[in-house]
């Protein structure tokens, strides 16, 4: 006979009386024993026990922390890791911000088996226990059908929970150098999109997709996509962007995200547009990995670059012809073309801020109005803050890896837009590989 292992998520004592007890009345009712059942408190720890270990059902409170916490309402993103992993899950909860309409998403959205108020608890507890008992009969016998064979719920687990690493790009271009640097990776389909998976050296698990179409909410639709499929502890932002002028970078080099700021809010005034930032710093892991990229790329990532060919030719007589904007723009992208290109080097990797908003930025004005917002902007994208606003509420770090492919102003060139994809997805499989990307 199974044994059941449910997980219990309560951070009030009484309540984790309570709904214990009511637990172990449904264990009871079976014939067999052996069952586990594990309390948790702390939602960090929640949403790893749940990722990482096989469950049969999940209870979880839905505002969970203190008053001021149990408005984040963080229970509910429990109860959509479990829908991802196939978990039934009942929800319980005394906050007063769940509305209807958050009941509802909990039933439309995550498939919630029950929901239970602790106002009147007492007069629904058999109800409750009735309700465990149900489930864990169901999941005794359940199988989940695919298209190809029949595979059990645990091995749906063991899938979602392998990938370490989500990767997400958007033009074709960008997309073909990663995947070229991927052995043999396989196809997965998730519920709206599809991946292909891959094994690095290190022994992670990469899960790549791309955006069909550009933009922020294209963007966090893929990565919402990727967190309901999925499970992965990292997501990599991984193609082009737009350049300023600077001494320390140029095209083909690559910028790896110290800040992710999001200017896709603006008004338009009687004085000029204004522009509302919002984003900031990383997650906590990501913090880490820039704190630490010089020493990775003098030890760890030194070779990053060797799988990429020598960076092309580029003329710089008459460049000012090639450049939109006033005279002093154009002096200070001349001047910063002559800095990086007066002597032969390999593409380098420095971190800086990265500003993305819905426009394609051609307009060095643009810039200038920008970096009274958000000082010190190395590039521009259109993406990485729409991964941004779907991932921030999760445990999960990211980053964005981004080549340069043209310096804003400048007249692009394909040959570096092939070139920066190519040192994008060099650098990003090289800090994967690594060590650098802390698996817990």
């Amino acid at each position: 006979m199974a044994k059941y292992k449910i997980l219990l998520v309560e951070d009030d004592l009484v309540w984790i009386d309570i709904l214990e007890g009511k637990i172990q009345s449904a264990l009871q009712r079976f014939s067999h024993s052996g069952h586990s059942v594990k309390t948790v408190s702390q939602f960090d720890e929640a949403y790893k026990t749940l990722k990482t270990e096989p469950w049969q059902l999940l209870i979880t409170d839905i505002g969970l922390g203190d008053s001021q916490e149990s408005q984040k309402m963080k229970g509910k993103i429990l109860v959509a890791l479990a829908h991802k992993k196939q978990i039934p899950a009942i929800a319980v909860s005394g906050t007063s911000n769940l509305t209807l309409s958050d009941l509802g998403n909990l039933y439309e959205k995550f498939d919630i088996s029950s929901f239970f108020e602790k106002r009147n608890f007492a007069e629904n507890g058999e109800r409750f226990i009735n309700k465990i008992q149900e489930l864990l009969q169901e999941e005794n016998t359940n199988v989940i059908k695919s298209t190809t064979n029949t595979i059990s719920t645990n091995q749906i687990q063991s899938v979602i929970s392998s990938v370490d690493i989500g990767i997400i790009t958007i033009k074709e271009e960008e997309y073909n150098s990663v995947l070229t640097r991927l052995i043999t990776p396989k196809i997965w389909d998730g519920d709206k999109i599809r991946y292909r998976l891959a094994k690095l050296e290190n022994g992670k698990t990469v899960a790549l997709t791309r955006c069909i179409e550009q933009g922020n909410l294209e963007a966090q639709a893929i990565a919402k996509n990727i967190l309901d499929d999925l499970d992965p502890q990292w997501i990599l932002v991984v193609g082009i962007a737009g350049g300023l002028p600077s001494q320390d970078f140029s095209l083909g080099d690559v910028i790896v995200s110290s800040h992710i700021y999001d200017l896709t809010l603006e008004e338009a005034t009687t004085e000029g547009r204004t522009y509302d930032i919002q984003g900031g710093r990383l997650q906590e892991r990501a913090d880490r990995v820039i704190q630490d990229l010089p020493g990775l790329l003098k030890i760890e990532l030194s070779n990053w670059h060797d799988s990429v060919a020598p960076r092309p030719p580029i003329n710089l007589s008459n460049i000012q012809d090639l450049i939109n904007g006033d005279q002093e723009w154009k002096d200070k992208v001349e001047k910063s073309l002559h800095s990086n290109f007066s002597s032969d080097r390999k593409p380098c990797a420095i971190a800086g801020k990265i500003a993305a908003s819905d426009k394609l930025i051609k307009d060095y004005s643009i810039l200038s109005q920008w970096k009274e917002v958000a000082r010190k902007i190395m590039a521009v994208d259109m993406e990485s803050a729409g991964v941004y606003r779907a991932t921030r509420q999760y445990p999960i770090s990211i980053l964005a890896i981004r080549g340069i492919s043209d310096i804003v102003g400048l007249k692009r060139e394909e040959v570096w837009t092939k070139y920066a994809c190519e040192t994008a997805a060099a650098f990003a499989l090289s800090l994967a590989s690594s060590d650098a990307l802390v698996i817990s």
